[in-house]
């Protein structure tokens, strides 16, 4: 056996996740220290979302001394659920081992991570040209990450003739030297 694989046998994964849970969406307690807000087109997108594909995915929660499960990343979707099918709506959550202080690092963490993610642009415009949806809110938040990463959004439509024309106007430039204007 190759040294490699002995450490690769020995040492295991940190596995945190004790398991999926069924919980009543109003019983799970927001995390007092959820820095993040939540701008209205974010809310109108995943509204958007869940409106197009369902409810999927788990939020990570964790329990506290007192039994109570609380959010470490997720309280948008709650906030969601909650307007749109009532505090009784009932999902499965993703139970975790944390402590308090591993859902506070976990809370600040997980997504500055997702953030630092790239896009392989080829990839990106071909599956944005491929997927087709009816929400505006979605559209919208999908147009706004192909001109983030400089992909023309597949249903950009080009302007008129006599609009063309005024864009195509460049602005006088005086000669600083002559005074002259180009």
């Amino acid at each position: 056996m190759f040294f490699h694989e002995f450490l690769r046998i020995k040492m295991k994964i940190r596995d945190r996740n004790l398991g999926i849970r069924k919980v009543r969406v109003a019983d799970l307690e927001d995390a007092p220290w959820n820095f993040r807000t939540h701008p209205q087109p974010q809310k109108e997108a995943l509204a958007g979302v869940v409106s197009e594909l369902g409810w999927y995915g788990y939020p990570d929660v964790y329990e506290t001394p007192d039994g109570l499960l609380r959010i470490a990343d997720g309280h948008l979707r709650k906030a969601l659920l909650i307007e749109r099918y009532g505090p009784d709506t009932e999902i499965e959550v993703n139970v975790t081992d944390f402590d308090e202080a591993d859902a506070r690092k976990a809370t600040l963490t997980k997504d500055p991570l997702a953030a630092m993610a790239e896009a392989d642009a080829a990839k990106l415009d071909a599956l944005l040209r491929e997927v087709q949806t009816s929400e505006p809110a979605v559209s919208a938040m999908l147009a706004e990450l192909a001109a983030e990463t400089g992909i023309i959004p597949p249903d950009f439509q080009p302007v008129g003739i006599d609009e063309q024309g005024r864009l195509d106007e460049k602005a006088k430039v005086k000669c600083p030297e002559c005074g002259h204007e180009f």
